[in-house]
């Protein structure tokens, strides 16, 4: 008992600490609701904009821009949960949502490609760079869209558009623990430009041989 009375105070403390883990614990789960909710907008923006329908991406985006801000304020205090894993996975597809509406924009507009970066953003580099490979991967869904219509000089350009992109990447050495994975992303998205390049070239070349056989053919009937 008498060790019991000299531990009171410090057996209080520990009381508090697991008083304060709880209210970290509610927080964080208001915080992987919130996530969800941005992840949603987020994955509604790109498919919107991939497919054109940019009004719609638009709605979506400012939707996005709002929870994604509100979620910031609700957890800016607290470093634990700012600089977690789970809000920079998040962040990273607020990122690629941002990027993939402008470029969609953009394009379309045939505009100079004038992108956010990540001051603009209010992101972290790594988290930016992190939302820049996936961005790489939907130009390619853009790319295939265009191909489907038919539109393969467009289809070049983003593909150029890609290229350049990886150009900047490649050569650099950045730790995994600055930004996690990032030799296997760039040697992924050089697989990727590979396999785009041959198709291009592919579908180029049938596209030739037909226009080449259908305007044969007009000139046999003319004659």
């Amino acid at each position: 008992m008498k060790a019991l009375n000299k531990l009171n105070k410090f057996l209080l403390k520990i009381d508090e600490l697991f008083e304060e883990l709880e209210l970290l614990t509610d927080r964080r789960e208001t915080m992987l609701k919130a996530t969800r909710d941005v992840l949603k907008y987020a994955r509604d923006v790109i498919n919107y904009s991939v497919i054109g329908k940019l009004g719609e991406a638009k709605k979506c985006l400012d939707k996005l821009r709002e929870t994604k801000n509100s979620l910031i304020i609700k957890i800016e205090d607290e470093p634990r949960l700012m600089y977690s894993g789970s809000l920079r996975d998040t962040l990273k597809e607020y990122v690629e949502a941002e990027l993939v509406f402008n470029f969609a924009l953009q394009f379309e507009r045939e505009e100079i490609f004038i992108l956010p970066d990540w001051r603009e953003l209010n992101v972290s580099e790594e988290t930016y760079i992190l939302g820049l490979f996936d961005f790489i991967g939907e130009l390619k869904r853009i790319l295939m869209k265009e191909v489907k219509q038919g539109n393969i000089g467009r289809a070049w350009e983003i593909f150029e558009t890609m290229q350049a992109l990886h150009t900047k990447f490649e050569g650099k050495t950045i730790l995994n623990s600055i930004v996690p994975g990032y030799k296997s992303k760039v040697d992924s998205i050089r697989r990727l430009l590979i396999n785009t390049e041959e198709f291009l070239i592919k579908i180029e070349s049938e596209s030739n041989v037909i226009r080449a056989l259908r305007e044969k053919e007009n000139e046999e009937n003319k004659n």
